[in-house]
């Protein structure tokens, strides 16, 4: 590696072009960078100073060559494969502060650009066994055979390299020269071979898109549910519409849950998209969240850390595979947790305060984002069993297949919640990832698949269903009868009731009301209207006094 760097040296004339990349390991100590090679064996410090080839006296003996461009890319401060924990201390056996990660910045001569694949004392991603490149050298490729400015085509890789990787890398740009400067230049614009190569090059970066699915709607002690089956299965189906690979998984005891578990966690690889749906019964014990399995019979206090699946164990493991993006869904905390109350504690029969109902908020590692069906503390609805998907789940099937943000995706599922279940649950969300994040390409707008299985769906409607919510009104009429109608028109009701458009309210003018009147002004045919109709009359309007809509 030295021979060949002299070389490289000896054969630069003045105002020549120099161009010296490198790929591979590097390190910094005390401020200097290494470029370590393949037959690297460190013993000691000195060793690391005589055995790999100094970055800063590679930039100074170009310099005396006097070029009239030197270029010089570093990709490397890779993540080191020889450790566990990738610690570049570990990998050189060392406990020295001096001994930092990534490269250090270097001073540019003049007429000399040193362009980084990541920022100082970062470590910048390996490329994995299905990419044939490593995320900043497969789009410095695409701008390097272009005839423009060379700065500026570090700047378009620097920026195509921080969306790819959701900025877990950025790139670092040291330019000293004056002007633009060209490695190709305009009369080379429709250079053949040039074309060619750029046809030939693959996409830079092909996420595999993964998925676990997992519904429980039998339970031993807790109550049965009767939506999750189907949540997970319509997840599933609306997931593989858009390219993921799920695995989908229902009414699963915990053994079954953790090897799908493992087995979903193994398969990601780095830049991957991961995506996590958990549709059943869940609590919480001191802030963290327990994910009930199909055998929770005898769950006590002690014992509920090794009966159930941990959520931010799972979240943890999925982020040390380090994917582009992790989306957690838990559509659980239902309401119905024993025969006796909906109260968490009465369904592990406990009175501890280290109990609470719902599930807690959890700090979310970068690029992943966690939707809860429901606030904080708080208990989301139950599908009955008049509805097929459970209010979270239903909204969240039309939007999952459309190609916008995954942020609005969840916002907009949680207004339309909110707004169906009158506000008795309000989703709750926590994203941490820079910039928008897509899990449906913009070429998949027109999918037929995706038209499908949107055509296919039914309408979500209330939450809850039409006869909880009639119920629940007090002095509800289901119908309005004609000794009924008879009798509203000796008290202040027009005369033209019969109209479809007209209501059946009492004459302000008239103060006194039989104690029989009914409290919830009502239409003879407003009770035969569908759900879906419901709010669409010219009724919702004036029920909006009565706070039913």
């Amino acid at each position: 590696m030295k021979a060949v760097t002299k070389e490289f040296i000896q054969c630069i004339q003045p105002g020549d072009i120099a161009f010296f990349y490198f790929s591979g390991h590097g390190c910094q100590m005390d401020g200097i960078n290494y470029l370590i090679p393949s037959d690297f064996d460190l013993d000691d410090e000195r060793s690391l100073i005589y055995g790999s080839l100094n970055a800063q006296k590679l930039i100074s003996d170009v310099h005396r060559r006097r070029p009239g461009l030197f270029v010089l890319v570093l990709d490397c401060c890779r993540n080191n494969p020889f450790v566990d924990q990738g610690s570049l201390k570990k990998f050189l056996g060392l406990t020295s502060t001096r001994i930092k990660d990534g490269l250090a910045p270097m001073q540019a001569p003049p007429s000399t650009i040193i362009s980084y694949a990541c920022a100082p004392d970062e470590t910048s991603l390996a490329g994995s066994g299905r990419q044939r490149n490593s995320a900043y050298t497969c789009f410095l490729l695409y701008y390097m055979v272009l005839p423009m400015d060379i700065k500026e085509v570090f700047q378009r890789t620097a920026l195509d390299v921080q969306k790819s990787t959701r900025s877990r890398q950025i790139p670092y740009l040291f330019a000293n020269c004056d002007g633009p400067a060209y490695l190709v230049g305009n009369h080379m614009g429709n250079y053949a071979a040039a074309q060619n190569f750029l046809q030939r090059r693959r996409p830079c970066v092909i996420p595999m898109k993964r998925a676990l699915v997992i519904g429980n709607d039998s339970h031993e002690q807790n109550n049965s549910l009767l939506t999750c089956v189907n949540d997970a299965n319509d997840m599933h189906d609306a997931l593989q519409t858009i390219g993921f690979n799920v695995l989908c998984k229902t009414n699963q005891r915990l053994d079954d849950m953790k090897i799908a578990t493992d087995a979903f966690i193994q398969c990601i690889q780095p830049g991957d998209i991961a995506f996590f749906y958990f549709s059943g019964h869940a609590s919480q014990v001191d802030g963290i969240n327990y994910l009930t399995p199909t055998d929770d019979r005898g769950i006590t206090l002690r014992t509920i850390k090794y009966r159930t699946l941990i959520a931010q164990k799972l979240i943890h493991d999925v982020s040390q595979r380090r994917p582009g993006l992790f989306i957690i869904v838990l559509d659980c905390c239902r309401t119905g947790m024993s025969d006796d109350s909906s109260n968490v504690k009465s369904f592990f029969g406990l009175t501890s305060k280290r109990i609470k109902d719902g599930l807690a908020p959890m700090q979310a590692p970068p690029s992943t984002t966690i939707s809860y069906a429901c606030a904080p503390d708080q208990a989301s609805l139950a599908g009955s069993s008049k509805q097929h998907n459970s209010a979270y789940t239903c909204f969240l099937l039309s939007y999952i297949v459309l190609p916008m943000d995954i942020k609005k995706v969840f916002q907009r599922t949680a207004i339309d919640v909110q707004k169906s279940t009158r506000s008795m649950q309000i989703p709750y969300l926590n994203v941490n990832c820079y910039g928008p994040a897509y899990i449906v390409d913009s070429f998949m707008a027109n999918n037929p698949a995706a038209q499908n299985f949107l055509q296919r769906r039914r309408p979500c409607g209330y939450y809850p269903s039409s006869d909880e919510r009639r119920h629940g009104i007090p002095n509800h009429q289901y119908r309005t009868n004609n000794s009924q109608c008879r009798r509203n028109t000796q008290f202040g009701m027009p005369k033209n009731y019969h109209s479809p458009n007209k209501m059946l309210v009492p004459n302000i003018r008239r103060r006194i009301v039989p104690p029989g009147f009914p409290l919830v002004a009502s239409h003879k045919r407003h009770h035969a209207l569908k759900d879906s109709r419901y709010q669409r009359t010219n009724l919702t309007s004036s029920f909006n006094t009565f706070r039913i809509y």
